[in-house]
């Protein structure tokens, strides 16, 4: 771990903008570290500085569309370079649908009707509630057509007034999403559907806001989202920063390089070289992330007599 300042101050000692003893004035500190941040930046559009992935849950209130990034409604620590998995964790609240049964019926069936935004499944299990409570309750399976649903209970006793009410889904549930293109999006017909799980979800990558969309639209629960996050950028000279293995080095060379002209130094025989090494571990180290091939090296030309036969 090192300090801002640490890494500009060495990035600057590379190309001799000071020597031992000597200090770097604020002015060139504060510019180095604009400029650091510009690097970072070119970076992340060249999705180097990816760091991990990172996994968060956002709560869902039956919107269409989410504003994605830091202070907005699906707030993220880090503005992150895309989203690589998306899974629907929904509310476990009741229907608000019951009935009452009459006397003395120790087993029976009851269809009844949940409301339009739970778009209940075939084969899931629910649970009875009863009014009366020695009654033991139920388990239950379904017998489903498009909105209804047909509840199989048994009672362990008889009773005068017995009310059911059917919940909504058991814990435990988590459905993965499809990550879509804005291609993709435009043909889904109907996105005014409701339903418990988002079936479709698209991040456009808008700056500085993005936004998610998905369909399905779920009226409660959330949504777990894996994102592959970015080194963000530096704030005050004075503040510490932990950077992944591999990354700091990178850092001060490439920098050091950049400040050459911005600081009238000459670039010190071999600093083109190392910078452009350590740039290329950045890039493998990206590549291992994100799943992405590693650029490959320049093709060298043909020597002589290497020419076909």
């Amino acid at each position: 771990m090192s300090l801002v300042s640490d890494i500009i101050n060495d990035a600057l000692f590379y190309i001799g903008c000071y020597g031992p003893g000597e200090t770097v004035s604020s002015e060139e500190q504060s510019f180095a570290l604009r400029c650091t941040n510009r690097m970072l930046d070119s970076w992340s559009a060249e999705k180097l500085s990816a760091i991990g992935v990172r996994q968060a849950s956002y709560a869902l209130d039956g919107s269409g569309q989410y504003a994605f990034g830091v202070g907005q409604s699906w707030n993220a620590t880090n503005r992150p370079i895309k989203i690589k998995a998306a899974s629907t964790i929904p509310s476990y609240g009741t229907l608000s649908v019951s009935t009452t049964i009459a006397a003395n019926i120790a087993v029976g069936t009851k269809t009844v009707t949940p409301a339009s935004m739970y778009h209940i499944q075939a084969g899931t299990r629910v649970t009875v509630a009863n009014s009366d409570a020695s009654n033991t309750e139920t388990t239950m399976v379904l017998a489903i057509t498009s909105t209804t649903f047909t509840a199989v209970f048994a009672l362990t006793k008889t009773g005068p007034g017995i009310t059911v009410t059917a919940a909504g889904l058991p814990s435990g549930l988590e459905k993965p999403a499809r990550i879509v293109t804005a291609e993709e999006w435009v043909t889904v017909a109907d996105k005014t559907r409701t339903g418990i799980f988002i079936e479709d979800l698209m991040y456009d990558n808008g700056w500085p806001t993005g936004n998610i969309f998905v369909t399905p639209m779920p009226p409660a629960g959330s949504v777990s989202l894996w994102t592959y996050e970015a080194i963000t950028n530096f704030v005050n000279l004075t503040d510490a920063v932990s950077l992944p293995p591999g990354f700091e080095r990178p850092l001060v060379l490439v920098l050091a390089l950049e400040m050459c002209l911005p600081f009238s130094r000459p670039i010190p025989d071999g600093l083109p070289q190392l910078a452009q090494a350590a740039k290329l571990t950045i890039q493998a180290l990206a590549a291992e992330i994100l799943g992405t091939p590693m650029p490959g090296a320049p093709a060298q030309p043909p020597q002589p007599g290497q020419g076909k036969q």
